[in-house]
């Protein structure tokens, strides 16, 4: 991958000076139509010597050459290749100097406190490793977006599980913060969706915690950073989520939620086949997988041998209801699920003692 950056960064007087405490990344790909109202955010943050990069993912529209003209003081980091979500903010964290870094999609907006109370977070918390405000979505279907929601033990979002806003498993990419030595900060095969999910795990994993500050929000227009089709949107979804389970779960975990994952997958199958969606996009992601066993074999040795903490310190935040679903039949199914995990000692949040 080669980039082009459109400047260097100027030179400055002392140390403090030349390594800013905070680098904005906004990834970008056809977006210059959202990116005024992105950057006139970050323009007027108090976090003093904030960097702002930009990271074009091959954009054909006139992004680039618009941002070099309006915003001098943003550094653009060109892409000559399209990398997907994951791959421009890799590319971004890699060109960022800042102690913390924050991805910031190119379609939120947000108040000028907001970065400085994000690295306040991180700098009097040493054991938080990613941290988030509270995004408040707009033009969106909310009910795809959880209320007091987390991951369930098969990877899905569940809905009002946990009421406390500060107490969350992960923080959400559409704007979030992290310390630099969590870069990069996603896999790059993941493109799209639960990358977001894979840096919050990496966190818990290797010792960090994820936090909230729920004091602060940014508004988030929602699927503008993400163009892709439907269809290639659901296998990569689907995809993710179980490179997630099986990059971060130890054997003995994979193995006790087994039954739970193959008994959602059937009926996601038969819900999908009597919906009309059909079951392409699902057999594609799984073949995916399979074809690239090895790649995915060599990336699990990789973050297991950072692990620094029990799959039962991400278990307590996750849910063992596997369907948002309301009617009898869910509600039935939701409590066997649990009474599944009960039993084979999965304790998740609705187990837990704080539940």
């Amino acid at each position: 991958m080669k980039a082009v950056t459109s400047r260097r960064p100027r030179p400055a007087v002392g140390r403090a000076a030349r390594i800013p405490r905070v680098s904005a990344v906004v990834p970008n790909y056809n977006g210059r139509v959202w990116l005024a109202g992105c950057l006139d955010s970050l323009a007027a943050q108090d976090c003093p010597g904030l960097e702002i990069i930009l990271v074009d993912d091959a954009s054909t529209d006139d992004s680039v050459a618009w941002v070099r003209r309006r915003y001098p003081r943003v550094r653009v980091v060109a892409l000559e290749k399209n990398l997907g979500f994951a791959g421009a903010c890799n590319a971004g964290a890699s060109a960022a100097r800042g102690r913390f870094i924050a991805l910031v999609n190119n379609d939120t907006l947000f108040s000028p406190q907001l970065l400085s109370g994000l690295s306040r977070v991180l700098e009097t918390s040493p054991r938080v490793g990613v941290v988030s405000p509270r995004i408040d979505n707009l033009n969106l279907d909310m009910s795809a977006f959880p209320h007091a929601g987390t991951l369930s033990v098969t990877g899905v979002t569940i809905q009002n599980v946990i009421a406390d806003p500060r107490v969350i498993f992960g923080a959400p990419g559409a704007l979030l913060m992290f310390r630099r030595e969590l870069a990069p900060p996603f896999d790059t095969d993941y493109r799209f969706f639960h990358e977001d999910v894979y840096l919050s795990w990496r966190a818990w994993f290797t010792g960090y915690t994820v936090a909230t500050a729920p004091e602060l929000s940014a508004k988030h227009l929602g699927s503008a950073t993400v163009k892709s089709s439907p269809a290639r949107n659901a296998w990569l979804t689907e995809r993710n989520r179980w490179l997630n389970a099986l990059l971060f779960w130890s054997p003995g975990t994979l193995g006790r939620l087994l039954p739970l994952w193959l008994t959602a997958l059937l009926l996601e199958f038969l819900s999908d086949l009597f919906s009309g969606r059909g079951v392409g996009y699902r057999l594609k992601a799984y073949l995916w997988i399979a074809g690239h066993a090895g790649t995915v074999a060599r990336k699990r040795r990789a973050l297991q041998a950072q692990r620094r903490a029990a799959d039962a310190v991400v278990l307590r935040l996750l849910s063992c209801r596997i369907t948002n679903a309301g009617h009898g039949p869910a509600r039935a199914l939701n409590a066997l699920a649990c009474a599944w995990c009960r039993w084979a000692g999965l304790n998740t949040w609705e187990l837990s003692p704080h539940a």
